[in-house]
């Protein structure tokens, strides 16, 4: 259920496999201190991949049982999803950063950056994204687009709010969240449907970022 494979599929993979790769070596060196009768257990922070291809991050403990010669019998492992408490912990740490760099007076600029690599940690694979409304109220500009490739910045910088004008321009228009789940076919992204394959992005949500009175500011949006 954790990983999302059937009994079956999951006896037919090792343990390596189903590892994040960047987690391996460190579970390896550790499983290998085990095996040269170094220690007997160790513990660790492990994000495993799901089939689906998403992680979960996981607290792994792992116990070797010996024989009399203090050969490795078999291993005893628990496996302790915290993916939901490790997004707390991110999520609390980068809105003290944005509360510290507004008491701090940074750049707006600073803020919204703090903002999109938030996003970037609390879901891996995600890119988040800032526009806002010029002066005139109907031309987006950038914000804070840390991730995206510069020639997208640069074609979506200044482009007219409207009807089918992306996610973006489409939510500040109607000032109202709106969600693409597949770029490729959705008919509010025609326009920029190429730059979008160009860019590699294939989903998108944009919700409108409002002032007090309720006027639009511009758009908040995650890309995956």
């Amino acid at each position: 259920e954790m990983l999302g494979y059937t009994r079956e599929e999951l006896m037919a993979l090792t343990w390596a496999e189903l590892t994040y790769p960047d987690d391996l070596a460190a579970d390896i060196a550790e499983f290998e201190r085990v095996l040269k009768g170094e220690i007997d257990a160790y513990q660790m922070d492990k994000r495993f991949v799901r089939k689906d291809g998403t992680l979960v991050q996981t607290i792994l403990n792992v116990k070797a049982v010996r024989y009399p010669d203090g050969g490795v019998q078999w291993f005893v492992a628990t496996i302790q999803d915290i993916s939901v408490r490790r997004r707390m912990e991110v999520m609390e740490r980068g809105h003290a950063l944005v509360l510290e760099s507004l008491v701090k007076n940074q750049p707006m600029a600073e803020v919204l950056s703090h903002l999109t690599d938030l996003i970037s940690s609390v879901l891996p694979g995600a890119i988040g994204s800032v526009l806002l409304l010029d002066e005139d109220g109907k031309h987006l500009r950038r914000g804070a687009v840390k991730g995206l490739p510069e020639f997208f910045n640069q074609a979506v910088d200044g482009v007219e709010i409207g009807e089918g004008v992306g996610s973006c321009g489409t939510a500040a228009f109607r000032g109202e969240r709106v969600v693409v789940e597949n770029i490729a076919v959705d008919p509010l992204w025609k326009k920029y449907r190429d730059l979008a394959h160009q860019a590699n992005l294939g989903a998108c949500w944009a919700e409108p970022i409002r002032a007090s009175d309720g006027r639009v500011l511009g758009t908040f949006a995650v890309y995956f």
